[in-house]
């Protein structure tokens, strides 16, 4: 993918690896073994393995455990060298001694001789690494030796479970190699929890489209292709989330041409995939069409610093095999809207008075988050939990904030004058919701939602004030202040 002047370029290739067991999902195990120019510091590291975690959570996908043995096959896996750009084949064998494809000195030699070796149960392998590149990123899954005894069966070590048979031009599903540009030419923000500043490109939008190219999206194996044809893609997941999104009708999508699989740049848009944790920030939002992430060139704006999955680019993983995640899947989103906020919370609050606590019954099993008993205080604690989390925040959503549940920034998350107006409107309400001061789940909005709920958290965030440029005061002041304005209201209600 392009990024402030870097053009894109896929890499693609074949695969192989042997089985046994099956686990839930992806597990996307990021290697930095072959980072020989020593590219990925921390920083890096923390934003490639949050890319590496936010597939992992939306394919669903099990993969058999593989061994690739060192016997009269040898077969091999290969892949682009992420610090050299080498080819590079790594052999089950010992050495070149017991090579079964190539004899020592010979031009097949493997690059590495790691002997036998296994790859666990829905492990995916990213190889890593940096080197001067003419676009910001790379991704594929490579090339290889000596598959062809292994293709057409489903339990072999290229098809591990995926598909019941393959060929040569099937999508490999042992892993593949990524790189990144590291000559100086693309200025990297690599924090994924801050907003890539003007100049700066964004390594989270970047390694999350490469990592979609080794995927299979957007690349050239049959599993795509089966799909494509004169430059449309019509794969019938993607073309449907384009129209759901869109309420279009279109029957096919166009790519950039016959050899180049992308979207058409700027031309589709979708809604941000919800489930699996997003990344929000610098984002169109939540809820907000976006340029689909596997458009050719990342089209940053002065207000869209990051792109995300889009319902198109995850449908089109579905497209091509792999199985997703659904919305029912978000523990938050107990509405299965695909997104967690006030509605989820404001259905747990009808079930009944949840201090005391409210037995389940059919259809509300979901909202028992925590202890499998009843739905109680301990599962609102645990919901706000999982929300600030799918949300995008790196911690829970706040007791106290009415009005922004579902606000996606955190630098404008706060629980403030505004909340403290909202909690004296629902006051003494009777069945009130969240969004007057409910924070406790019962039958009514009092003293106790204001004291033990909301104080704390206006007290602590940082537009916890009663105005522009007044520090906030002391806890007792606020309880004083609070109690009388309460007082206040209640008797002008009774009037």
């Amino acid at each position: 993918m392009e990024g402030h002047g870097k053009t894109l370029i896929i890499l693609t290739g074949v695969i192989v690896l042997c089985f046994p067991g099956l686990t839930p999902a992806i597990n996307i195990v990021v290697d930095y073994r072959y980072d020989s120019q020593n590219f990925f510091d921390a920083p890096a590291k923390i934003a490639l393995e949050a890319v590496a975690a936010r597939y992992s959570a939306i394919i669903t996908t099990s993969l058999n455990a593989v061994t690739l043995s060192d016997n009269g096959t040898d077969a091999r896996i290969g892949f682009t060298h992420p610090g050299t750009g080498a080819s590079w084949d790594v052999s089950p064998a010992a050495s070149c001694n017991t090579d079964a494809v190539a004899s020592c000195g010979q031009p097949d030699e493997a690059g590495e001789y790691r002997g036998p070796w296994s790859i666990g149960a829905d492990d995916w392998i990213l190889y890593a690494g940096g080197r001067s590149l003419p676009s910001a990123g790379q991704g594929g899954t490579g090339t290889g030796l000596n598959y062809t005894t292994v293709f057409s069966d489903g339990n072999s070590v290229l098809n591990r479970g995926f598909r019941p048979s393959g060929s040569v031009s099937h999508l490999p599903v042992w892993g593949g190699a990524i790189t990144f540009d590291n000559d100086g030419g693309t200025n990297w923000h690599f924090d994924p929890n801050t907003v890539a500043p003007f100049g700066t490109t964004d390594f989270y939008t970047i390694a999350l489209h490469e990592v979609g190219h080794v995927l299979g999206l957007s690349t050239d194996w049959e599993d795509w292709d089966q799909w494509s044809s004169g430059g449309n893609f019509s794969g019938t997941k993607a073309v449907a989330a384009y129209n759901a999104d869109n309420g279009a009708s279109v029957t096919s999508l166009s790519e950039v041409g016959g050899s180049n699989h992308h979207w058409q740049d700027g031309t589709y848009d979708s809604i941000i995939f919800p489930p699996g944790n997003p990344n929000y920030m610098g984002t169109v939002g939540q809820g907000s069409l976006q340029n689909l992430l596997m458009d050719p060139i990342a089209n940053f704006t002065s207000s869209t610093k990051r792109f995300e999955l889009t319902n198109v680019d995850v449908a089109a993983l579905e497209d091509i095999g792999w199985s997703i995640i659904s919305a029912s899947s978000i523990a938050c989103d107990v509405d299965n809207s695909g997104g967690c906020g006030l509605a989820d919370i404001n259905l747990m609050f009808a079930q009944g008075d949840l201090v005391t606590g409210v037995a389940t019954t059919a259809g509300t099993e979901k909202f028992d988050l925590i202890d499998n008993d009843m739905i109680d205080g301990a599962d609102i604690t645990e919901w706000l939990a999982l929300t600030g989390t799918q949300n995008g925040h790196g911690s829970t959503a706040l007791r106290g904030d009415t009005d922004d549940l579902n606000n996606l920034s955190p630098t404008s998350r706060t629980v403030d004058i505004t909340d403290f107006q909202n909690f004296l409107l629902g006051f003494t309400g009777a069945g009130a919701t969240w969004e007057v001061g409910n924070f406790d789940g019962d039958s009514d909005v009092d003293i106790t939602d204001f004291s033990i709920h909301f104080l704390p958290s206006f007290i602590a965030t940082e537009g916890g004030s009663f105005g522009p440029g007044q520090a906030v005061p002391e806890p007792s002041a606020v309880l004083m202040i609070g109690l009388g304005s309460l007082l206040l209201a209640h008797v002008c209600w009774r009037r």
